[in-house]
């Protein structure tokens, strides 16, 4: 007697196909329920990214503020803060050289295929409502 777990079926070992790119990503964002598409997910990454960056700014704010009396932090307590961005940076700047460049750009790379101009230059030019609007945005989420 056959078991699912004992043997193989030669028909469903035939319809079996290598993944794709496309694939693993349409599993990833499966994973995240479906419900976004790939620039969404992108978007979604970069607004959680500022929101993170905001709350913790705004904890490193409080922790400065609880520990050193208001004189000290008028003085010497906010340098703090940009020490701490330093280390942040510094940090971004080594991760930054063992990240690898994606395939896609490296193949766009190797074929020159890269764009002639400034990318920010023809995004301020060419779609400033859209640019516009989202910096607005985050201005009043920074200042709120």
């Amino acid at each position: 007697m056959k078991t699912p777990l004992s043997t193989t079926d030669s028909s469903a070992v035939r319809s079996l196909k290598t993944l794709t790119k496309s694939d693993f990503r349409t599993l990833g964002l499966a994973a995240l329920g479906g419900a976004l598409e790939f620039y969404d997910f992108i978007i979604f990454m970069l607004t959680a990214g500022l929101t993170a960056g905001i709350l913790l700014g705004s904890v490193v704010n409080i922790g400065i503020t609880r520990m050193l009396p208001s004189a000290e932090v008028t003085r010497i307590g906010w340098r703090i803060a940009f020490l701490l961005g330093g280390v942040f940076g510094i940090c971004a700047a080594l991760l930054r050289q063992w990240l690898q460049e994606t395939p896609v750009f490296k193949e766009m790379s190797a074929r020159k295929a890269l764009a002639a101009e400034l990318p920010v230059k023809m995004v301020l030019s060419k779609h400033q409502t859209a640019v516009i609007i989202p910096v607005l945005l985050a201005w009043m989420l920074t200042a709120a």
